[in-house]
């Protein structure tokens, strides 16, 4: 769960990065009704969009991810992708999470599905299980770590805004890293599993340096969000030892790509079941070694040999600790 959960942060940080589209207006046109309309300020524009889009209760989109990294000659490309739906009105929520992650040739897939107090989990790494879980515990599992931070005015820069109420509006801006620094970091640091920039293995710390984020978001003639997209550059800089034994300086060319699509609200959001959910087993808990061991004790004989009614105490134990706990352990 915890590579899900990271997969899940790192998609969750870049898609709320996205979300600081605030930019500065845009200038009036001619009073003249033969004008085109006058385009609204990009920073109410999205701020509403936004809000009214999170909190509709049923919604999916579809996400992408793409970090490179580039450090002493040797490249590096991860990849991701998620689709998220969502239905959350009425007495029987319902929430899916598909993610895919591409990594040095491999794909990983992962896929969490939770309906009627029960939180079912799938990936490709042969992991499966069903979990008792309260609504709000399962939207933490994509939700806890969004990172939002405030962006003032003064972050908002070269903000155009093109559309008409009637289709929807498309907007794009640069934001000043320096600005918005902290906030960057963390979104970076999410991809990584650590503190950007932090101590690692007795190394200096790595100074992170962000180029101005380059963004842009659309909303539909409803006022919804329809899609959102950033491309963050970064470059960290660590003090270290070259293979001379000198002094040298490892650096590191970092950039993220990272957009939502598909964005869609109301009665046009489907999440669909997996189809095997009665083969789901239960969860190993874990287990105390006070307990591994009067588990051993009981399936075997002081010499170590199997007991010879192992089968009914086996049986006995499953009923205890159920059938996953004694898989994973015995």
């Amino acid at each position: 769960m915890k590579l899900t959960q990271r997969i899940l942060l790192c998609l969750s940080a870049a898609a709320l990065a996205l979300s600081l589209a605030a930019c500065a207006s845009h200038p009036a046109s001619s009073s003249d009704p033969s004008e085109p309309e006058t385009l609204p300020d990009a920073y109410s524009l999205y701020t509403e969009a936004f809000t009214k889009t999170i909190e509709e209760k049923n919604l999916s989109l579809s996400m992408d991810l793409k970090l490179t990294a580039e450090s002493a000659g040797t490249a590096m490309e991860m990849g991701m992708k998620m689709s998220v739906a969502q239905i959350l009105s009425g007495n029987d929520p319902r929430l899916r999470v598909d993610t895919t992650l591409s990594l040095l040739g491999q794909d990983i897939t992962q896929m969490m599905y939770y309906e009627r107090g029960m939180l079912y989990y799938q990936s490709s790494a042969d992991q499966k299980f069903r979990q008792a879980m309260d609504l709000s515990a399962a939207e933490s599992q994509v939700t806890e770590e969004f990172w939002l931070f405030e962006i003032p005015q003064s972050a908002m820069r070269d903000a155009t805004v093109t559309g008409t109420k009637e289709v929807g509006y498309a907007v794009t801006a640069t934001l000043s890293a320096a600005d918005i620094r902290e906030g960057l970091t963390k979104m970076l640091s999410s991809v990584y599993g650590a503190e950007a920039g932090a101590q690692e293995d007795g190394e200096a710390a790595q100074e992170i340096t962000f180029t101005d984020p380059r963004f842009q978001f659309t909303v539909d003639a409803d006022g919804y969000l329809s899609s959102y997209s950033m491309t963050l550059e970064a470059t960290g800089e660590r003090d270290t030892v070259g293979e001379d034994g000198e002094p040298a300086t490892a650096v590191t060319a970092m950039k993220l790509e990272a957009g939502v699509s598909n964005l869609l609200t109301g009665k046009l959001v489907h999440v669909v079941a997996p189809d095997d959910l009665d083969t789901y087993p239960e969860p190993a808990r874990q287990l105390t070694e006070e307990e591994q061991k009067e588990i051993l004790a009981a399936l075997t004989n002081d010499d170590g040999s199997p007991v010879s009614n192992f089968n009914e105490v086996y049986a006995q134990l499953v009923e205890k600790y159920g059938q996953a706990t004694m898989k994973a352990y015995f």
